[in-house]
């Protein structure tokens, strides 16, 4: 990676350890240690050149000298606590601060290691780089405890690298595992050259003591660099794994067992989600927020349910869902960081739209390999439940109890925290549903629910097949969690279905109730009829044109490959956005559209009992197809020419 070398801030002016306040002396020298030890084993453990016997004496003779004062400091101050005098003590901590203010001169003379990009290094692994880092990300934390009046000017900057080291921390233990340290040897060379910079900084903002100026001005010279080259090796990370060529091997160096960091970093992935989702997140995702609270939603599922599963029983059965998986949680990573790195919101916003679309089809395929796998182990049984009732709501209750009789029962006692974690996740669904399903039975009567009966029926029938053979002692515990995970897993499913038809009742209600529709009316009135039949509307186009006439001079194809589209209520009970080229719309409204007949005018795509109508809004539109519209949603004609009405039950 080339860089720029930043200037070398020297560490070596004078320090006068005189500070009367003996914690804060003692806060000191426990910092220098913990910044020291790390920063010296790991160049000792670097590759350098014979040649170069005086740079190896040199880290030799510092790795000694930090030992001593471990072992001289430590070992008396615990002692000290009990019996010996305070002023042991003091002198004890001036004595190895001193000592410590000796290594000055030999770090300020390695001048091959100081802020320079063409070091000689090995390529260590990337237990070792993470270490390393892990450790600095605890030095800044005990900085800021220990130097925080001085470095409050510096505060937003530190936190932004502290920031960034815990990304390219994350990256660099994904990389080793997906792509194999030996294809990416530039990278961990980098990284391990830019770990060592920012121990030397934070070894400088140490020694400085009380300088709170020279600390400010210290960090103000080297921070900016430091942001630059992490910004550059995580860029460069994200461009070697979008080459084609190491996309088709990916699968190659992939571990078969799912490894604690990568539980890790799926952790890390959930957090920096819902901060691009909340009120932290940078405006290009305001657009996009439904798919990313979506993206979290499935990653958090995924992460409780299924990949503590994954990393407790790393059988060889699993493996394809293993790899799957962790592919998922790097690809969601490296989505995270060219997001942070993405100046233009309109970049982003084509960005977001091009990947979220495809880690949730990610999430989907990873969902259905877990149905699958079930289903091969446990294809032939016969899935009849002991619920002699065949009312879904009676169904439901039996269920309910017969999961609330295990959570409290002896055999609950032993059950590993996962699957306990699965099983009341499972309850809480089917109890979620229940509510739900007695709303609509409340508004449809039990005779119209067949259609949710039958879903819910399939996937409780499974959860009590589940249960009993789990009881039972049949298969092996791995089987019995992924069916746990998989009954879950349709629940959720039919719980958005139910919920979002219930939606669709009471939008249905309140729309016909707005327009002035009598109670006691069977039918509305043809006036109404448009106004009743069309449910809020949420639809967002990242590409506005202002005419009809910009359409066909550009040609349909040409304009635009993608255009995103957000329902709601949820299409197939998830509130997903989707992606659709022009041609999807074709034809477009043409000539005068009227109240009375613009509904029909629509060309129409969709599914089975939810159709969707797409349209362009043109300025031949009358004042009334307007005015409905607009009461379905606050917007400017001339700001959005798409719309999409829909579902419609």
């Amino acid at each position: 990676m080339a860089c720029v070398d930043p200037p070398h801030t020297s560490i070596h002016p004078p320090v006068k350890f005189e500070n009367p306040d003996m914690e804060y002396n003692i806060q000191t020298l426990k910092l220098l240690i913990s910044i020291l030890r790390p920063f010296v084993r790991f160049l000792s453990d670097w590759h350098i050149e014979d040649d170069n016997q005086e740079l190896i004496v040199r880290l030799k003779h510092m790795d000694d000298v930090v030992q001593k004062v471990i072992q001289e400091f430590f070992q008396p101050l615990a002692y000290s606590k009990s019996s010996a005098t305070t002023t042991v003590v003091v002198q004890l901590v001036f004595s190895n601060l001193n000592i410590l203010k000796s290594l000055l001169d030999e770090i300020d003379k390695i001048d091959d290691l100081r802020f320079r990009s063409d070091v000689s290094v090995s390529s260590k692994s990337a237990k070792h780089v993470v270490s390393f880092v892990d450790s600095l990300l605890v030095n800044l934390k005990d900085i800021f405890v220990c130097r925080a009046d001085a470095i409050v000017p510096m505060k937003k900057e530190i936190e932004d690298v502290k920031e960034r080291l815990l990304l390219m921390r994350n990256f660099l233990w994904l990389i080793e595992i997906f792509i194999g340290q030996n294809n990416v040897k530039d990278v961990f060379s980098s990284a391990q050259i830019l770990a060592v910079k920012m121990s030397y900084l934070l070894l400088a903002v140490c020694m400085m003591n009380d300088e709170k100026m020279l600390m400010v001005s210290c960090m103000k010279g080297v921070l900016p660099y430091l942001v630059d080259e992490i910004d550059t090796l995580q860029m460069e990370i994200i461009e070697i794994y979008e080459i084609d060529t190491l996309q088709m091997e990916f699968k190659i160096y992939v571990t078969p067992t799912m490894d604690e960091h990568v539980l890790e970093f799926a952790d890390y992935v959930v957090h920096k989600l819902r901060q691009m989702s909340g009120n932290e997140g940078p405006c290009f995702l305001v657009s996009a927020k439904d798919l990313v609270d979506i993206l979290v939603d499935e990653l958090s599922f995924l992460r409780f349910n299924l990949m503590n599963i994954l990393f407790q029983n790393p059988v060889n059965e699993m493996k394809s869902l293993i790899i799957s998986t962790q592919a998922l949680i790097f690809k969601t990573g490296l989505f995270i960081c060219k997001s942070s790195k993405t100046k233009e919101d309109k970049q982003m916003a084509e960005y977001c739209c091009f990947k979220l679309p495809d880690l949730l089809k990610a999430v989907e395929n990873i969902k259905q390999q877990a149905s699958s796998l079930f289903n091969k182990f446990f294809s032939g049984r016969a899935w009849k439940s002991n619920c002699l009732s065949t009312n879904v709501l009676e169904y439901a209750n039996f269920l309910i109890n017969k999961l609330d009789e295990l959570l409290r029962s002896e055999e609950a006692a032993p059950l590993n925290a996962a699957l306990k974690h699965q099983i009341e996740t499972a309850y809480e669904e089917i109890v979620s549903v229940r509510k739900f399903l007695l709303d609509i039975a409340a508004h449809l009567g039990n005779s119209q629910m067949e259609f949710v009966s039958t879903k819910y029926k399939d996937a409780a029938c499974q959860a009590e097949f589940v249960i009993d053979s789990f009881l039972a002692g049949e298969g092996s515990t791995w089987c019995h969690e992924l069916g746990i995970f998989v009954v879950t897993k349709d629940v959720k499913i039919l719980h958005k279905e139910v919920k979002s038809l219930v939606t669709m009742m009471m939008t249905s209600d309140s729309v016909r109730f707005s327009s002035g529709t009598s109670s006691q009316a069977n039918e509305p009135s043809n006036n109404n009829a448009t106004a009743a039949k069309m449910p809020r509307v949420r639809s967002l186009s990242y590409y506005h044109y202002k005419s009809q006439s910009d359409v066909e001079s550009k040609g349909a194809e040409d304009i635009s490959k993608q255009v995103v589209i957000q329902y709601l209520p949820p299409r197939n009970g998830q509130s997903i956005s989707e992606t659709f080229g022009f041609k999807d719309f074709l034809p477009i409204c043409k000539g005068s559209v009227s109240e009375s007949n613009f509904m029909d005018r629509l060309p129409v795509f969709g599914h089975p009992r939810q159709l969707y109508y797409g349209f362009f809004l043109h300025s031949s539109a009358t004042d009334s197809v307007k005015q409905i519209l607009q009461e379905q949603r606050d917007m400017s004609n001339d700001q959005l020419n798409l719309i999409v009405v829909g579902p419609l039950i």
